[in-house]
């Protein structure tokens, strides 16, 4: 019970607990907008009177009892409060033999690794819904930093959005959202001169309604750097447009098949021998038909150059795109391949997949895999051997593990 609550009681045994200064007494700790001199000066309760009741109810309990125990902090480092003066004042007038105790927690200076962890049965459970939706972000993760992959896909911790600064990751995402509104419309139709004039037209509109759609603050976007970074995803914007505007007036033929194309179900085969499957999932940014061409465009605020072949020297950073379109290879061949086919009989498409780079000094789509590219077999075999290794009970995390190369 708390100190007040003992009013009126006699107890044979009292065990007080934390006696620091601060406490017992609480001190100088009221709130109030009354400065502590008018107080005094109209005679009006201070903590001053707070401390005597303190003091009081503190004497009038142990007055009868016949075992006290009383505890307080103490540090060497003088982070701790002082104990309480009512004890100092017990250890200097009472006159009563008083028993010190000091005890002392032992502390082991043994450093304890904890990088390695076990897969359980519960980060197993984790694995087993991760590889029926695996991304290749979530790949790219796993070499980047298996203690990152771990506390996502498997903690499902993840960082907070930063939405008082408009950067790369948010400028991105508010070009994703603005080219989506511009082109859903649009899907499986062909482009139009008129069309795409229209949406230049309107690309004030648009633009307000993916700040809207992100709740983005006007307040803090329309200052300073944001303001700046606002500019720029509106004019890489108005540059996509003018790109496939120039591509249709040139007289190429351009039909919208998707935009922010939500997949998953694509099968991919982990051991020939027990034929275990995994599946992967993703978003494509842009499916389209030009000409005789279907193009599966990832868009990109930077140029990104994917390797010819993969070996031990190259980066996770080179590979990281070209899993992802080798994914998007896998979805389109096995998804909507079969179907365009169809409702375009007099078309011999050929598959192609690529960046688009946001940024002002590039212009359009960027071809950099096919379905016959050399690159294939070397991707096919880096994923089925990174997805086993993550799923292999016998592999522990290792949470001090990075790596720059495959």
């Amino acid at each position: 019970m708390g100190l007040l609550e003992s009013r009126s009681l006699n107890f044979k045994n009292v065990l007080i607990l934390g006696a620091n200064e601060g406490t017992l007494p609480r001190g100088n700790k009221d709130i109030s907008s009354i400065p502590f001199d008018v107080k005094k000066q109209f005679g009006l309760p201070t903590f001053m009177e707070n401390d005597a009741i303190y003091a009081y109810h503190f004497y009038r309990l142990i007055q009868e009892a016949e075992n006290i125990h009383i505890t307080f902090l103490e540090s060497d480092t003088g982070l701790i409060q002082e104990k309480s003066r009512f004890l100092l004042q017990l250890e200097a007038e009472s006159g009563h033999q008083i028993k010190k105790v000091f005890p002392k927690i032992p502390q082991s200076l043994t450093p304890v690794d904890i990088h390695l962890i076990p897969k359980t049965e519960f980060i197993l459970e984790k694995l087993n819904r991760w590889k029926m939706r695996i991304s290749a972000s979530s790949i790219y993760l796993y070499f980047k930093s298996q203690q990152e992959f771990y506390m996502r896909y498997i903690l499902q911790v993840y960082e907070p959005e930063n939405i008082k600064e408009l950067d790369a990751r948010l400028k991105g995402k508010l070009i994703h959202e603005i080219l989506s509104i511009i082109y859903k419309p649009f899907v499986d139709t062909y482009l139009s001169a008129e069309a795409l004039k229209k949406a230049l037209d309107n690309l004030q509109y648009y633009f307000s309604q993916g700040i809207k759609l992100l709740k983005l603050d006007l307040e803090f976007i329309n200052e300073g750097q944001n303001y700046i970074e606002l500019t720029t995803a509106f004019d890489i914007c108005k540059a996509v447009l003018q790109k496939d505007l120039e591509d249709v007036v040139a007289g190429h033929r351009i039909c919208i098949v998707g935009i922010e194309l939500d997949f998953a179900d694509v099968r991919f085969t982990l051991n020939q021998e027990t034929r275990e499957q995994v599946y992967f999932s993703g978003i494509i940014d842009r499916l389209d038909i030009f000409d005789s061409q279907i193009r599966v465009i990832d868009y990109k605020s930077s140029t990104m150059k994917i390797p010819k072949s993969i070996s031990t020297k190259t980066s996770n950073d080179k590979i990281k795109g070209a899993r992802q379109l080798f994914i998007y290879v896998m979805a389109v061949e096995q998804l909507y391949f079969e179907k365009l086919s169809k409702q375009h009989p007099d078309n011999s498409f050929e598959l192609t997949t690529g960046f688009w780079v946001l940024n002002l000094t590039q212009d359009g789509f960027i071809a950099e895999l096919s379905p016959t590219s050399a690159l294939i077999s070397d991707l096919n075999e880096e994923i089925r051997a990174v997805i086993t290794e993550i799923l292999d009970p016998s592999i522990d995390f290792d949470l001090n593990k990075k790596t720059e190369t495959y």
